[in-house]
């Protein structure tokens, strides 16, 4: 409790806070960026990393990210993957990266403006939905032609 009406030292509930030292009767001691007041977590595919005092009593906001397709290691997101445990729910293994099963886009292929640079062909044989999405475009123009054609004859 202060005494003599000197305002209570700031406190956020975490190690940062400020604690009268015995040297000072008017000021606060505050712990400085030496002291942890959160420690790395990852938790449901979400990371939040450690944090340190800023030395007015306050520990910084958290700031976490997503793991992506990837599932945490420990108190960080895991960086590769040696089987599905080791992504997200319902995202795949493969080659030692969590790859995610219904990604509009393989990386094999890219598109550039109307021509397909690669193609992709998955485990079981199929094509991949960006080739299969292109050829559907294409024939609908094919289409189209035909279409204006009969129109004009």
């Amino acid at each position: 409790m202060p005494h003599a009406g000197r305002p209570a030292c700031v406190s956020d509930g975490t190690a940062c806070a400020g604690q009268c030292d015995g040297v000072s009767a008017t000021a606060c001691a505050y712990p400085g960026s030496s002291t942890t007041c959160r420690v790395e977590t990852c938790a449901d595919g979400t990371t939040t990393l450690a944090a340190q005092c800023d030395g007015t009593g306050l520990c910084p906001p958290e700031i976490s990210s997503s793991c992506g397709g990837y599932a945490c290691s420990g108190t960080s997101c895991a960086l590769s993957c040696g089987g599905d445990s080791d992504c997200a729910s319902g995202v795949p293994c493969e080659t030692g990266l969590c790859r995610p099963v219904n990604a509009f886009l393989d990386e094999s292929i890219q598109v550039s403006g109307f021509g397909l640079r690669g193609c992709a062909v998955a485990a079981d044989g199929s094509t991949s939905a960006g080739f299969l999405l292109l050829a559907l475009s294409g024939l609908a123009v094919i289409l189209r032609r035909r279409s204006r054609a009969s129109i004009q004859n």
